[in-house]
């Protein structure tokens, strides 16, 4: 569930979020799941600030803080990779500050860059993997 608050913002596949609206529907990605959680773990490492605090191996889902610019304010981001069939796999992102009620959009704007970034990954891993089988 995403909280009410403004300074919170979800991504997810859309049957998955029962609880809340999300900002962004994801889609299914023409993937595995552990190509995906591959290309998400690379993209979030590749933030500033941005450090790994929890790891669910099996269920595949994980845990980051990542600190704000000026005054290292914490926001926590968890991110679940779900299974959608073979060679497929679905992706949901929860971002939200822990300090204060309203974060100028800055975890809608961290959802965007990501999921950007992440399209961009897959599309090209996908491709990959399609010239591979060929």
């Amino acid at each position: 569930e995403r909280r009410e608050s403004p300074n919170a913002a979800l991504a997810c596949p859309p049957d998955c979020c029962t609880g809340a609206e999300p900002y962004f529907i994801t889609p299914p990605y023409p993937v595995p799941g552990s190509i995906l959680r591959a290309i998400v773990t690379d993209t979030i490492r590749a933030q500033p600030r941005a450090s790994l605090v929890y790891s669910a191996r099996w269920a595949e889902q994980d845990r980051y803080i990542v600190r704000s610019p000026f005054m290292r304010f914490p926001d926590t981001v968890n991110v679940a990779i779900i299974g959608a069939g073979p060679d497929q796999s679905r992706l949901a992102l929860y971002s939200r500050s822990q300090i204060g009620y309203s974060d100028m959009g800055a975890n809608r704007a961290r959802l965007a860059a990501w999921l950007d970034a992440i399209d961009d990954a897959v599309a090209r891993k996908a491709a990959d993997m399609r010239l591979t089988r060929q």
